[in-house]
């Protein structure tokens, strides 16, 4: 495996397996197996939001291309760019708008789309990011204490000391896969991702000056969620700027994929 695509899997596993959210799954289509998904392929058509303007493929898109690339080697993905190449502008724009308004395609466009991929894939992939919040909190830094009478390479003992502000981004995103042959839901459901940023200055601080640790401002402060919004930091806190949206849906494409009748464990 590759470096970056490992670090990737670490990421979105680590991200997964501290996530206490139960997605919602759809009761699949008895039709729906991972073999047919092995043997069709899909054909992603992208990630959009309710209150999105352009229309993807873009960085959201790609993720979910990246985690069923790492997670399921032997099914065939059709590329965005490529599937949206496969169709005219008319289909995609309608086919995604429709999708962004309703949660749902319109049946027109998506039979329409169908003609038109049915010869690269059987399934085709749609996402729809339903929430993206912001959450300032507070997390103990790890700062090393060194025992005298420990050996050197095994000295390293971690403490809790100061607090280190951090910023989460929490989505809920829908995904759905559609069945060419038949233009109905195959599979599809609710998932909860999030990621998380941190300044690397203030973990060094914390780090490297333990007699002075970042006064906490849980007491005051505690965890607000805000609407994401142009100025959606708290002022006067040192909160660091919200990670990528892109980085959020990754554990939430995890989830979807293990939620797949004999998906991935």
């Amino acid at each position: 495996m590759k470096a970056p695509c490992a670090r990737l899997l670490l990421v979105i596993l680590a991200a997964w397996s501290g996530c206490a959210h139960i997605p919602e799954v759809d009761k699949p289509d008895p039709k729906f197996t991972i073999e047919a998904l092995r043997k069709g392929g899909i054909a992603n058509l992208g990630v959009v939001q309710p209150d999105e303007v352009t229309p993807p493929p873009g960085a959201q898109t790609d993720a979910l291309e990246k985690v069923l690339a790492i997670m399921c080697r032997d099914i065939p993905v059709i590329h965005a760019t490529r599937a949206h190449a496969a169709l005219d502008d008319s289909t995609v724009r309608f086919l995604l708008l429709s999708y962004q308004l309703h949660g749902v395609p319109e049946a027109k466009w998506l039979a329409r789309a169908a003609d038109s991929l049915h010869d690269l894939a059987r399934y085709v992939a749609l996402a729809r990011v339903e929430s993206n919040a912001l959450r300032y909190t507070h997390r103990p830094a790890p700062t090393p204490d060194v025992s005298r009478n420990a050996p050197r390479d095994t000295s390293r003992v971690y403490r809790e000391v100061g607090n280190v502000p951090v910023t989460l981004r929490e989505i809920v995103v829908w995904v759905h896969l559609y069945d060419l042959q038949t233009c109905r839901l195959a599979f599809g459901g609710s998932y909860f991702g999030s990621a998380v940023s941190a300044e690397r200055d203030t973990m060094l601080t914390a780090l490297e000056a333990p007699a002075q640790p970042m006064p906490s401002v849980v007491g005051k402060l505690g965890v607000l969620t805000l609407d994401v919004g142009p100025s959606d930091r708290p002022p006067g806190y040192g909160f660091p700027s919200p990670p990528p949206l892109a980085r959020a849906p990754e554990s939430a494409y995890l989830e979807f994929v293990r939620s797949m009748p004999g998906g991935p464990r």
